[in-house]
């Protein structure tokens, strides 16, 4: 983009499961994941001074319905769904002994949601590669608006940050407007996942621009990926090339870290922006809710 995004009091970034455990080394780790970093700093500490910041992270407890581990004779990436349990019985079936379902939920969940993948494990909540990027949070001193941690739910996966994959919704966008946050910019991992699909309902929630920072995220890249999100451009969102390609109209240009860095709104300029009297400028304490649970 030739012209820089000034970012001002109702500007958001977000943070999307920016964890170890999507990077090299990681349970489920997305080629070049740890690539983001320097791009995901730089932009935190951008957005300290003038806008507003919040993450989510993907934690799971062991025994998940989303997790391969949960499952006798299951694969990491199969992709599960009702014909494939068509056979399965409440006394013989593949699920593991310790999984935290049985398989009256797992029917109900994939008459809901259509087909499951299941994961390799990874962010399994109280691990250190389920907590947030040690990079990010000593930039961020620990403060954030707000962090939500998603995928806690043993029968429900979650890729959205505003919705689980039940399309429950978490609740996340009212505590973001209540801000007064009127852009969201996102960064994470994977593209292709979590903030594609975050990023699609933040469109769905009418946030009234929603920017995907194309050189703040990278994808997982699985094989029919491409088939089963929806990659037609929603109005009001700028997004990765990834998804432009399969755009019906050719859309707006995309958006990198240069677009925003280096033209920060100062305070002068914020105190003089028509935003609502609730959007805060300063960081608060961190406070964290748990998205998906009833």
């Amino acid at each position: 983009m030739s012209q820089k995004i000034v970012i001002g009091g109702c500007d958001a970034l977000l943070h999307v499961d920016v964890q170890p455990t999507f990077m090299p080394g990681g349970g489920l780790p997305v080629a070049d994941g740890d690539k983001i970093l320097p791009a995901v700093v730089a932009l935190h500490k951008h957005f300290h001074a003038v806008g507003q910041i919040y993450a989510t992270l993907d934690q799971h407890p062991y025994g998940h319905i989303s997790l391969a581990s949960s499952y006798v004779g299951l694969p990491a990436y199969t992709q599960l769904d009702l014909k494939t349990i068509a056979s399965w019985t409440r006394k013989k079936n593949g699920i593991a002994k310790d999984a935290l379902f049985d398989l009256r939920d797992l029917e109900k969940y994939l008459r809901q949601v259509g087909s499951q993948t299941l994961w390799p494990d990874h962010g399994i909540a109280g691990s250190i590669e389920a907590d947030m990027h040690p990079a990010l949070w000593t930039a961020a001193s620990g403060h954030f608006d707000f962090v939500l941690i998603k995928g806690y739910e043993p029968t429900c996966d979650s890729y959205s940050g505003f919705r689980d994959n039940l399309k429950r919704t978490t609740a996340f966008a009212d505590t973001i407007r209540e801000d007064g946050v009127e852009r969201l910019f996102i960064v994470g991992l994977a593209f292709d996942f979590c903030v594609g699909w975050t990023a699609l309902d933040a469109v769905a929630e009418g946030f009234r621009e929603v920017y995907v920072v194309e050189d703040a995220t990278r994808s997982v890249n699985l094989p029919g990926t491409d088939r089963k999100m929806p990659f037609v451009r929603p109005p009001r969102l700028i997004l990765h090339p990834a998804f432009r390609a399969r755009a019906a109209s050719r859309g707006p240009p995309r958006i990198s870290f240069s677009d925003m860095h280096g033209r920060p709104c100062s305070r002068a300029t914020l105190e003089g922006a028509a935003c609502p009297a609730s959007a805060r400028q300063v960081r608060s304490t961190t406070h964290i809710i748990l998205g998906g649970l009833p």
